[in-house]
């Protein structure tokens, strides 16, 4: 029987869960930092560098529509947000 094991960060602070997802992502572990990031966004859904990242994290996943709507989420929060705009016009030219 598998089951699928939920992280849990409850010991870590927003600092420390973000940096958690940070070297998640850029370790290339995707699904850990799409975790971290949105437990980040649950608990402050109003920082727009979260659902930023959270659009790398889909976009080096392929998944374009998900990439797509939190980069969309974070020019709702920060309209001018020059890396949400930046990662839109690149995941629509080159996909994800």
């Amino acid at each position: 029987m598998s089951e699928k094991k939920q992280l849990n960060y409850v010991p870590f602070g927003a600092k420390q869960l973000e940096a958690f997802a940070d070297a998640a992502l850029e370790m290339g572990n995707f699904d850990v930092a799409i975790e971290g990031y949105l437990q980040l966004i649950a608990a402050k859904s109003n920082e727009s560098r979260l659902y930023v990242k959270l659009g790398n994290c889909y976009a080096a996943q392929h998944n374009t529509i998900y990439a797509l709507e939190a980069y969309n989420a974070a020019l709702e929060i920060e309209p001018d947000n020059e890396w949400a705009m930046h990662y839109i016009s690149h995941v629509t030219y080159y996909g994800s």
